[in-house]
C-alpha cells in the first residue's frame, strides 16, 4: 500500500534476505558449506549485493507500481 507524506507518494516494499554469504558466514567450517549450498536449489548463497540490489529495484522509478509486497532473496530456499 502506498503512504502519502508531504505531498508525495511513496511505496512500502521489503527485501527479505535468508541466510547471505557475508564475512562473518565465510567463517564457518568449510565441511558444513556442501550440506548449507544443498538447501538452496540454486547452489548458492546471496551476497549482500544480491541484497543491496533488490533494495535498490524496489527503491527505483522501474518498481513504482510494485507497493505492499515482501522480496525473497534466498537462492530458492523457500520455493522447495
Amino acid at each position: 500500500r502506498s503512504v502519502k507524506l508531504g505531498g508525495a507518494e511513496y511505496t512500502r516494499d521489503g527485501g527479505l534476505p535468508a541466510f547471505v554469504r557475508t564475512p562473518l558466514a565465510e567463517k564457518l567450517p568449510e565441511d558444513v558449506w556442501p550440506a548449507i549450498l544443498a538447501k538452496h536449489p540454486l547452489a548458492r548463497l546471496p551476497t549482500p549485493e544480491d541484497v543491496a540490489a533488490m533494495v535498490c529495484f524496489l527503491a527505483s522509478d522501474e518498481a513504482r507500481n510494485i507497493t505492499g509486497s515482501a522480496h525473497l532473496v534466498d537462492a530458492g530456499y523457500t520455493a522447495q
